[in-house]
């Protein structure tokens, strides 16, 4: 920017990022030029701090490709539906003139064939849903994301344990309720080694005199360590990389607030104890 200003032009900028001590980091516009004051050359210009509205456009941006996905996502499970149809047929005619040796596979066939067929219901309900609210049921929508989750489970070697004592009837937007539940699934999946347990629990509970439901999420991971906490609902923090949007725990506390309800994070790092664990309150009634 000094150079392009050196070299005569009219006025240059330049956008760039510092970090502070505590590792945030913030965006800056500079702009500026150089003039010449009492023979001499001296930089003239101001410093903004854009983080803000950077923050804005990068937003939009990734909102706007998790539409298109979304979109993908309905089509593709929309087209693997009539190939699915086909293959269950067949099953079913080869079923009634199989040898006896052969039910065996023929069933578990027709048993995988069916819980694809769920996985792309699901996602289908999931891209479909409209935004209003209605009245839902927090156990049906668990069990929903729960089914969408199977695959993955199985293949990192995890195993779930729930516990439902009610059925969470309550009103609110279901699309925006299974987001948030998948969110946090797809975090303590990926935050646990092979072997490692998700336990999902749902019951009546009361807080500041208000009837509704809590929902606890908890894996078996190594914990969110202190230097962490305070930033991983910042936007578009992730420790995942390339992989991760930073939004999946920004959009969790969007949902909770907007339908009324607290959110209330446990965290261990240590070697006996560890792990993570999100209670979730949703008011019955708003």
């Amino acid at each position: 920017m000094l150079s392009a200003a050196a070299r005569g032009e009219q006025e240059a900028e330049a956008e760039f990022r510092i970090l502070l001590p505590d590792g945030a980091i913030r965006w800056v516009l500079s702009r500026g030029r150089i003039v010449v004051q009492m023979g001499k050359k001296i930089v003239v210009g101001i410093a903004v701090d854009i983080t803000e509205r950077k923050q804005s456009e990068e937003l939009r941006q990734r909102t706007e490709q998790l539409a298109t996905l979304g979109r993908l996502a309905a089509t593709v499970a929309h087209e693997i539906n009539n190939p699915l149809e086909t293959v269950n047929s067949i099953l079913y005619l080869l079923r009634k003139e199989a040898a006896p040796k052969s039910l065996q596979l023929i069933d578990a066939g027709q048993q995988e064939v069916r819980r694809i067929a769920d996985i792309t219901s699901a996602t289908l309900r999931f891209a479909r849903e409209a935004p209003q609210a209605g009245a839902v049921s927090l156990r049906e929508i668990i069990d929903s994301v729960l089914g969408i989750f199977a695959g993955r489970l199985r293949a990192r070697g995890l195993s779930v344990a729930t516990r439902f004592t009610t059925d969470g009837n309550m009103t609110a937007v279901a699309g925006e309720l299974r987001q948030l539940i998948a969110n946090l699934i797809a975090n303590s999946v990926d935050a646990m080694d092979r072997a490692g347990v998700l336990r999902l629990h749902l019951h009546a509970a009361r807080q500041t005199g208000k009837r509704g439901f809590r929902v606890t999420i908890s894996d078996s991971g190594p914990g969110i360590p202190a230097a962490l906490r305070k930033r991983i609902f910042e936007p578009f923090f992730t420790t995942k990389g390339e992989s991760g949007t930073g939004l999946g725990l920004l959009v969790v506390h969007d949902v909770i607030s907007k339908s009324g309800g607290t959110l209330r994070l446990r965290t261990s790092t240590g070697r006996a104890y560890h792990g993570t664990c999100f209670s979730i309150f949703f008011p019955a009634e708003r």
